[in-house]
């Protein structure tokens, strides 16, 4: 099993990314955009609007 300081900077912000989203009541989907030289250009995480309505 890997150890999270194994993974790649790119999947462990993935991964804070939908955490941040699941502790504010969405579901738990993180996105990061890399570009060619694997630097984080752009994240985006689900956001559950329901309440709203």
């Amino acid at each position: 099993m890997m150890k999270w300081n194994e993974i790649p900077h790119a999947w462990q912000r993935t991964f804070e990314v939908a955490w941040e989203s699941f502790l504010e009541g969405s579901r738990p989907i993180g996105v990061v955009v890399v570009n060619d030289v694997g630097e984080i250009i752009s994240t985006g995480k689900s956001c559950d609007r329901s309440h709203e309505r």
